[in-house]
């Protein structure tokens, strides 16, 4: 449920415009990765052919290579126009849509009830509004970029299994459903430990913006080193945390 409410809150905040061009320009550079290995193989073709043919060097490289030279030279330079577009458009696209979400987050936050405020300490607030959602551009720019080539690709890659050669890739297809399950429970494993790691992030957050918001307290008080050692421990059952659920992720 809270995935699927994430999703529903990036894509409200989300810019199409971008997001769309970026999905375009994804998909035109995952197609030219296809067609330019293709067409270097022609290139190949017609060198070979020229070669046993004996053909003339300057008429062969004229009439035969240099058509396809020129093809593979224009796929190689739309797919790196592309590749770049997609990196601009799909930052764009993320950190707009994190700048509305941290807005909407900021706004939501100032209207809850003092209540809310004594349960929860400010530092930990303000690590919520700013770590977490910043974790969430990773997913907005990168993530969403590579499944939208991971999915062109795997279409592509069906077509020409398929067409080459159909019982082997229905063996591949056969076994794609158990890697699936393997992926996504992995994934789950992996975003819990994600939680778990922000979580504790929160609370060293949350010491350090309680003592710099009352260092007048704090020097009046002589609870400098007091406060330094509390930081300390915080830092300390992070790296843990950090250090157990990092081995654990790159097992799964």
């Amino acid at each position: 449920a809270s995935l699927s409410s994430i999703r529903k809150h990036l894509w409200s905040v989300c810019p199409k415009q971008p997001f769309f061009g970026g999905v375009l320009a994804s998909a035109l550079m995952t197609v030219t990765a296809f067609a330019v290995p293709y067409a270097q193989g022609k290139l190949f073709d017609e060198a070979i052919d020229a070669v046993h043919a004996h053909a003339d060097v300057d008429v062969a490289l004229r009439e035969q290579l240099l058509p396809w030279l020129i093809i593979v030279a224009a796929m190689q330079l739309a797919s790196w126009a592309c590749e770049v577009t997609v990196g601009i458009l799909f930052a764009v696209a993320a950190h707009t849509a994190i700048t509305r979400l941290r807005t909407r987050m900021f706004r939501n936050l100032v209207q809850q009830d003092i209540a809310f405020y004594e349960a929860h300490a400010s530092g930990e607030l303000s690590s919520r509004l700013i770590n977490d959602s910043g974790m969430l551009q990773n997913f907005a720019q990168f993530t969403s970029q590579e499944l939208l080539q991971a999915t062109v690709r795997l279409v592509g890659s069906l077509l020409a299994m398929y067409l080459t050669h159909p019982l082997l890739a229905l063996l591949a297809t056969l076994i794609s459903p158990l890697n699936w399950f393997i992926v996504r429970r992995a994934g789950t494993i992996s975003g819990h430990y994600g939680i778990v790691q922000q979580h504790t992030l929160a609370e060293a957050n949350a010491a350090v913006v309680e003592v710099l918001g009352a260092m007048r307290t704090v020097h009046a008080n002589t609870g400098e080193m007091r406060e330094a050692r509390r930081f300390m421990a915080s830092l300390t059952h992070f790296l843990r945390v950090v250090i157990v659920t990092v081995h654990t992720q790159t097992f799964v």
